[in-house]
């Protein structure tokens, strides 16, 4: 029940001119806003409530062919005909008339929408990413884009030193050399692009490092396919280019400014159809290109591609770069994966039921690390004794983790030790003060203790070693703010995660050595271990950078309580398991329940919820192929917008049309009736609770073909599901990609 809800539409039709508020009347619903507002109403509910009111699809009956405007679209009995229809479009429908579906317009975001009648420039600026606007023209894009490139081999950039956004800089690489060389065969360009490396960034860890660097060009060659897909196709209006055009960036920034630029220029002339077409391209900018924080929904775009058109405007296209068909497409916490779900509710769902489902594994998985907070907090006090001759190699292992590789020559670091001494329970500790009141941070008593601790730690002037830090560490686990797995001075406990990952590591090492050598002492096993290195010869990195003697080693392994809490950690890590079975499981309940109550039996509800996907199911599917983007990628309304890059293949979204028509036995075509391709793949793709997948079954041959995976798993501090294609997705799309 909506508290004052009569209230709040009384005074609605109180303000609005004619008595009678209306939905679709841009004035009304700024009232209403101001009169939720007034009520003190969340801002996130308001635009969501305000998005779903303005939304009206206009379909066509499958049955009768009659078209008309509905609030949400049937697609058991209904053709979708246009999503989120204009006033206008319902006006054409009112009068017979059929409007047509729009294509190259993204569907506007449930937040920020942008509103160009009414928003300045600092609004658009805000809406799509926010920092500084710099006036860029085409000269000072070519120019903005070389710069940040530096700064990225450099370490230097905004997105870190790491080697994810580096090798999305050589992907763009490839498009322009592919651009300036359209013969070149893939080795020569591979050849040319770690020439360029050399050449330009002489001084970065690339161009120092040939082997690991020429792996990383081996995967970031799509951009040769790419460009030979944009120059070929229509739907990329690819036009005469311009020096130095096309560009190629990982920062939106660029990319927003030099859309903003041309906006503004056409504004000032008066030029409505160049301000029409850059109010488009800005849309996409804002739907690919920026974070949850702006949208509520993730872009998935990784680098940008601007260039001009045939008519001489400028032009973006968004490209998602992975290593290869296999890897992770999507990484969305449990509340997202959950989001996702109750947003897109099937129709003849009961929503509540879905909510309730999806809640419950929400809370679940936020409440896996709190659980370790608090069993880790009881193991520290069991073993405190045993724990306090081991800090200094907690220290150690804290600092030994400077990214995937556990044979690495890099530095220590000391990010989760400077995180650790930010917090206020650790900083009491350390300063000797008294443990905090309370497990409330909110409490006014909680909030004049951290106060006063943070005046005394800005007093003082003593400086403390990693061995200190970890044992205020270890004793502040579980009181205070110290309850859950957070970042920053909320990471306490992640610290304990990182550095037992690597103890638990050490120790696994040792064991495995020692069974395959029966006669191998304990000891000598520590040292081999300690010493050992791996890599191409003459070029070994030691273990954890050396940072492990022979007795550090050993001191591991006799240390129970150390073990005991390497054993928390490991049941943190699988704790996730089971989640997925209950989900769906659940799912698929709720569509048995609602079988029997239209009337069918337990046995008929059970067979048919056997034999096809229901409605609840479907919301989860639904969801799921939201977030890998297959939607987008189905309904064609991303055609000429995004590509994906992944190895040396590159992917339109027709290619993932055409595996999933191919995997799934559609018998249609996938290019000319997307919503039946939808249809289809709702009701006839299931989730494998077992395995984590989303399967199709043929009924006749009972081959299994897998489309996607959808893992359950802890990913660093969050609770993640990792969506990726699956094994016959895969091998179609390589396929695809080698054609």
């Amino acid at each position: 029940m909506i508290k004052n809800l009569d209230k709040i539409v009384k005074e609605w039709a109180y303000r609005v001119d004619d008595g009678q508020p209306n939905p679709s009347n841009s004035a009304h619903l700024y009232h209403l806003s101001q009169i939720l507002i007034e009520n003190q109403w969340p801002f996130e509910v308001i635009d969501e409530l305000l998005q779903n009111l303005n939304e009206v699809d206009i379909v066509k009956n499958k049955k009768s062919g009659n078209v008309y405007s509905v609030q949400n679209h049937n697609p058991d009995t209904q053709d979708l005909v246009k999503k989120d229809a204009s006033p206008e479009d319902v006006k054409k429908v009112d009068k017979g008339e059929e409007p047509q579906k729009i294509k190259g317009e993204p569907k506007p975001p449930k937040k920020n929408a942008l509103d160009f009648e009414n928003d300045t420039t600092e609004d658009i600026v805000t809406k799509t990413g926010g920092g500084e606007f710099k006036e860029t023209n085409q000269e000072q894009s070519v120019e903005r884009v070389g710069k940040y490139r530096e700064e990225v081999f450099a370490g230097k950039s905004s997105k870190g030193g790491g080697d994810t956004t580096a090798q999305e800089e050589m992907a763009n690489m490839s498009r322009e050399i592919a651009v300036q060389n359209p013969d070149m065969t893939k080795e020569e360009v591979e050849e040319a692009m770690w020439k360029e490396i050399q050449e330009k960034y002489p001084d970065s860890k690339y161009a120092q490092n040939e082997e690991r660097t020429k792996k990383l060009i081996k995967k970031s060659t799509a951009g040769v396919k790419t460009i030979k897909e944009v120059q070929s196709r229509e739907e990329y209006n690819y036009g005469e280019q311009p020096p130095g055009y096309p560009t190629n960036t990982t920062d939106a920034q660029i990319v927003r400014d030099t859309l903003l630029t041309e906006y503004e220029k056409a504004k000032a002339s008066g030029d409505k159809e160049a301000m029409k077409y850059y109010e488009n391209e800005l849309k996409w900018m804002q739907k690919k290109a920026t974070d949850k924080s702006v949208t509520g929904k993730e872009g998935d775009a990784d680098t940008m591609m601007i260039y001009k058109d045939k008519q001489g405007r400028t032009r973006v296209l968004y490209v998602t770069n992975k290593q290869g068909e296999s890897d992770m497409q999507s990484n969305s916490t449990i509340e997202t994966v959950s989001l996702a779900t109750k947003e897109n509710v099937h129709p003849d769902a009961e929503a509540a039921v879905v909510i309730d489902i999806q809640e419950g594994a929400s809370q679940m998985a936020t409440g896996f690390n709190n659980k370790y907070v608090k069993k880790s907090s009881q193991v520290i006090k069991e073993n405190r004794e045993d724990l306090s001759k081991v800090e200094d190699i907690i220290g150690k292992a804290a600092q030994a983790q400077t990214g995937r590789a556990e044979f690495h020559s890099d530095k220590p670091s000391e990010k989760y030790l400077n995180d650790n001494k930010k917090n206020p329970e650790v900083r009491a500790r350390l300063l000797g003060m008294d443990n905090p009141p309370n497990d409330d941070p909110k409490s006014p008593e909680y909030k004049e203790w951290k106060k006063k601790v943070k005046n005394a730690w800005n007093e003082s002037e003593q400086d403390f070693t990693n061995e200190q830090v970890i044992k205020a560490s270890l004793d502040s686990t579980g009181t205070g703010s110290v309850q859950g797995i957070g970042s920053g001075a909320n990471g306490v406990a992640y610290t304990t995660v990182k550095a037992t990952q690597v103890t638990r590591s050490i120790r696994n090492k040792v064991k495995s050595l020692m069974k395959k050598n029966p006669t191998m002492s304990q000891r000598e096993a520590c040292e081999a271990v300690a010493n050992d290195k791996r890599g191409k010869k003459g070029k070994e990195k030691p273990l954890y950078g050396g940072a492990f003697s022979g007795d550090d080693v050993e001191r591991i392994m006799n240390n129970k309580g150390l073990e005991a809490l390497e054993q928390e950690q490991e049941t943190r890590a699988r704790s996730m398991d089971g989640m997925y079975e209950e989900t769906t499981n659940g799912l698929r309940s709720a569509d048995v329940n609602l079988y029997i109550s239209q009337g069918m039996s337990e046995e008929e509800a059970l067979e048919k919820s056997r034999n096809e996907s229901g409605p609840h199911e479907q919301s989860y599917t639904t969801g799921y192929m939201e977030r890998m983007h297959w939607m987008d990628y189905i309904s064609g309304d991303v055609d000429g917008r995004v590509v994906g890059e992944m190895g040396e293949n590159s992917h339109p979204p027709r290619h993932i049309r055409e595996c999933l028509a191919k995997q799934t036995g559609f018998d249609g075509d996938p290019n000319a009736d997307p919503d039946k391709l939808k249809e289809h793949i709702l009701k006839n793709v299931r989730a494998d609770s077992e395995n984590q997948t989303l399967t199709f079954v043929n009924k006749e041959s009972g081959e299994t073909r897998t489309l996607g995976n959808d893992t359950h798993r802890l990913a660093g501090r969050n609770e993640k599901m990792a969506g990726a294609f699956g094994p016959d997705m895969v091998k179609c799309l390589k396929s695809k990609g080698a054609s």
